[in-house]
């Protein structure tokens, strides 16, 4: 067993060594604690339903769309995408994971049919991005 011996300037010899060892637990505490607030995940991007999936050139149509998490939640702040045949429009899901649009699609001159990419990206622990269509006909 080790003893203590007071030094001549009243200092106690291993000291330092107690110091390293608390630093030591003190910096594994922490890291603990990081990992633990890591451990905490964001909710994460599943799935989104459009309302209106068939427009018609010509008309305007005002819909959601709506963003859900992987257990079925309304997921806020996921930005949507809507682009083609005329439209080219990104909103972000309000607290209730909707997102209002109001479109009036086009086509070219000789094309009958189209369609709108809705695209839905998140970051919740990584990022995620869910895709769907639009059918757009004259």
């Amino acid at each position: 067993m080790r003893r203590f011996r007071i030094s001549r300037k009243g200092a106690l010899e291993g000291l330092p060594l107690y110091l390293i060892i608390m630093v030591i637990i003190a910096a594994v505490g922490i890291a603990i604690l990081v990992g633990w607030m890591y451990m905490v995940k964001k909710p994460e991007l599943d799935h989104i339903s459009i309302e209106v999936t068939d427009m018609t050139v010509g008309n305007t149509y005002d819909f959601n769309i709506t963003a859900y998490d992987v257990n079925g939640k309304t997921l806020e702040g996921v930005e949507i995408h809507l682009e083609g045949c005329g439209v080219d429009v990104k909103k972000l899901t309000d607290k209730n994971g909707q997102a209002q649009f109001s479109v009036t699609p086009t086509l070219p001159t000789n094309v009958h049919t189209g369609e709108i990419k809705v695209t839905a990206q998140y970051t919740g622990t990584t990022m995620k991005i869910v895709q769907g269509l639009i059918t757009v006909h004259d």
